[in-house]
């Protein structure tokens, strides 16, 4: 890209542009390869027994994901991109009581993910994604 190209990209995401070139690349790569996730924990009652749901969903980011004009602009037609990437996932649901000791039971699968959370993931074209993670 070049310099005025990365300045407009950087400029449409709200970001500063008073760095030198290589800096500028660089910001705008991590921008462009950070995906932010947040994960919501509930432990409720339902019926008289007692719930686990761990929940995760990615928080929109023009930077990570096209966006509702983009998409419609490249012949997709009209979607709601912030409402598709935001709509949450069930992780974790178990029936438990709402007891700590029966809701630990599940921090062996959260902790083992968690580590993973480490692992590269390699994008089509050689990059590497990092995923932040918000817990709720």
């Amino acid at each position: 890209m070049s310099e005025q190209e990365i300045k407009n990209s950087l400029k449409e995401l709200k970001e500063t542009v008073d760095e030198n070139v290589a800096n500028l690349r660089q910001k705008l790569a991590e921008l462009e390869l950070t995906r932010h996730l947040i994960v919501w924990h509930d432990n409720s009652s339902l019926l008289n027994h007692g719930h686990h749901l761990v929940m995760v969903a990615a928080i929109f980011d023009p930077a990570f994901y096209f966006t509702s004009a983009e998409m419609e602009a490249s012949g997709k037609g009209k979607l709601e991109v912030y409402n598709i990437v935001e709509r949450p996932h069930i992780y974790i649901m178990g029936r438990c009581n709402p007891s700590e000791a029966e809701t630990i039971a599940y921090s062996e699968t959260r902790r083992e993910d968690l580590l993973q959370l480490g692992d590269k993931i390699q994008t089509e074209k050689g990059n590497y994604l990092v995923d932040l993670m918000r817990f709720f």
